[in-house]
């Protein structure tokens, strides 16, 4: 009866590491995906590609701007951050991904970055910023962005 038991715990055991270790490994895995929606979200930024930008974000996405209200990205929000692009320029520089992380279906960033929303016929002024992106994974195993959190240092740098 005793051999018995300490088969069961030794099988019990070694489930419970190959267990752990094979969600380490998807976790590794899920972050190095996560980390590739990060970039394109940037490289979007960066290309002033909006229509990528905004695929990224979530169905009902939350924007909470610095000194402004909750909005939620609803189709005719996203349609009006489009007709922007027609006579402004959004540009980020200098980005530092301060930590990264995940945690089953739910992922966050923290950034550093200077940012710039200047009409197309002025000169770039450059915001110092930070933001707490919140993601979520979607059932196709996508990321989007869930909940954009920004505010300024109220630093301006021509």
């Amino acid at each position: 009866m005793k051999s018995i038991k300490l088969s069961i715990t030794f099988a019990l055991l070694i489930s419970y590491l190959a267990f752990s270790c094979t969600k380490f490994d998807n976790k590794a895995e899920e972050l190095e995906k996560f980390k590739q929606t990060i970039n394109e979200f940037y490289a979007a930024i960066d290309s002033g590609d909006t229509d990528k930008r905004l695929s990224l974000f979530a169905p009902k996405a939350m924007v909470l701007s610095d000194g402004g209200r909750v909005t939620i990205m609803t189709d005719s929000m996203k349609a009006v951050w489009k007709s922007w692009d027609k006579d402004w320029v959004f540009r980020l520089k200098d980005i530092e991904h301060v930590e990264i992380d995940l945690s089953g279906d739910i992922a966050y960033t923290v950034n550093t970055y200077f940012y710039t929303w200047h009409s197309k016929d002025a000169e770039a002024v450059w915001h110092k910023t930070k933001n707490v992106h919140i993601w979520r994974k979607q059932p196709d195993g996508s990321w989007k962005l869930h909940v954009d959190i920004w505010n300024s240092d109220k630093t301006a740098v021509k």
